[in-house]
């Protein structure tokens, strides 16, 4: 099994990873978020990578904020470290129209992929399963 560990960066958790599409791909830090049900990126992410970003599932996500209209699109998530790499295929929303303050690592179709432990302001461990 691949092991990665990250720290926390400013007491979040977040995990520097590659976003691909196709044959297209662009790194990001995004939150790996436990509490949140789907993976979220924005339109313009999207559009960056070639996703057609309303060709997807449309449906309405709800959280604190308020709800957003989303895409859902099948995608692949890269993540490498000291010479290991591992990809992954997720499914992810991205925005209608609106852009993110960040980007979310959610729960749905990548946490049944890996073991992960969040060490509290620290540091992040993940193994590939």
């Amino acid at each position: 099994m691949t092991k990665y560990i990250f720290p926390y960066i400013e007491l979040y958790p977040w995990i520097p990873v590659s976003i691909g599409y196709d044959n297209s791909w662009f790194n990001i830090l995004a939150i790996l978020d436990s509490g949140a049900n789907i993976s979220l990126f924005s339109r313009e992410l999207g559009e960056r990578i070639g996703v057609p970003i309303e060709s997807g599932f449309e449906h309405e996500v709800r959280g604190i904020g308020g709800s957003l209209v989303v895409y859902k699109h099948d995608l692949k998530l890269k993540m490498s470290q000291k010479g290991k790499e591992t990809v992954l295929n997720i499914t992810a929303d991205f925005t209608k129209e609106i852009k993110l303050p960040f980007y979310i690592i959610g729960r749905e179709n990548v946490f049944n992929k890996m073991n992960i432990t969040f060490d509290h302001d620290k540091k992040i461990m993940i193994e590939i399963i």
